[in-house]
């Protein structure tokens, strides 16, 4: 058997010389100002260094969050399955709610 595993992993961002009145302001303007897309498609090697974006560091964590696994073959992905950080116990996911 044959599978596809998503590694949700967390990762670190660092973003210097954010000028604000206070640390919840700097998260608000570190988070408008960033573009963590573009930022986490960088190709391999270019990870530390400072970018138009403002970000001068990048970094896995070295904490997953969950895994999500795929089997080949199922195109409707019946039986894909969410696993904890642990990567041994089942996750169960909720449903988003429907449009009403």
């Amino acid at each position: 058997m044959r599978y596809a595993v998503h590694i949700f992993a967390v990762v670190r961002v660092k973003v210097p010389d954010v000028e604000a009145e206070s640390q919840t302001e700097a998260i608000r303007k570190a988070e408008e100002t960033t573009d963590l897309y573009g930022t986490l498609n960088w190709p391999i090697g270019r990870m530390c260094h400072v970018d138009a974006r403002g970000v001068s560091e990048v970094e896995y964590a070295e904490e997953n969050l969950y895994y999500l696994v795929d089997e080949e073959g199922d195109e409707k992905f019946e039986r894909s399955r969410h696993y904890q950080a642990d990567g041994m116990t089942p996750q169960e996911i909720e449903e988003a709610p429907s449009a009403v």
